[in-house]
């Protein structure tokens, strides 16, 4: 959740578009998938290693994209005032996420608290919840200081969850969120 946080943050500060992210690694754009990060534990001897994947969509669609993938979809538009080259892009999310790296792992969320709300395209909206064969529906009430999903399910009850996968079920936002995000 962290690394979604710091390449949204370092998207919106390059591009001035206003990234989201969806709980717990997509980036999303006007409500369109506008890419993911993946993550992969590595467990060498005594130490273990995280290996970590982007994906961000630049540019035109090509004439052949599929429909549907196109309107689930967005591309970040090229934007020569403020970046000009697919490795200005990448080097400004490597450095913002190298840059804090050492921050969020001598304190944590707390320093990250009010970044993360920020950006949480989840927090107050209505969705289902598939982790494991459990599927889950409720309000998102942000995330805890371990980066779990906080959910009040339907029937009342509050869970904090770490992993699963998303979809956004209902339209209502938080108090101030503007339909253009």
């Amino acid at each position: 959740v962290w690394t979604g946080l710091a390449v949204a943050l370092a998207l919106r500060d390059l591009t001035g578009v206003a990234v989201m992210l969806k709980w717990p690694n997509d980036l999303r754009l006007h409500g369109r998938k506008l890419g993911g990060i993946i993550l992969d534990m590595v467990v060498q001897g005594p130490r273990s290693r995280f290996v970590a994947g982007l994906g961000v969509n630049v540019g035109d669609w090509p004439p052949d994209m599929p429909a549907d993938l196109c309107a689930s979809s967005i591309a970040l538009p090229a934007d020569p005032r403020r970046w000009t080259t697919l490795s200005h892009l990448a080097g400004a999310i490597l450095r913002r996420w190298d840059d804090e790296l050492p921050r969020f792992l001598e304190s944590g969320w707390p320093g990250y608290r009010e970044s993360y709300h920020e950006v949480d395209d989840l927090e107050g909206r209505q969705i289902r919840l598939q982790c494991g064969r459990e599927t889950l529906h409720g309000i998102s009430k942000g995330i805890d200081d371990e980066g779990a999903l906080i959910l009040r399910t339907n029937e009342g009850e509050t869970r904090k969850l770490l992993a699963g996968d998303v979809h956004i079920t209902g339209t209502s936002r938080r108090k101030g969120d503007h339909a253009a995000r």
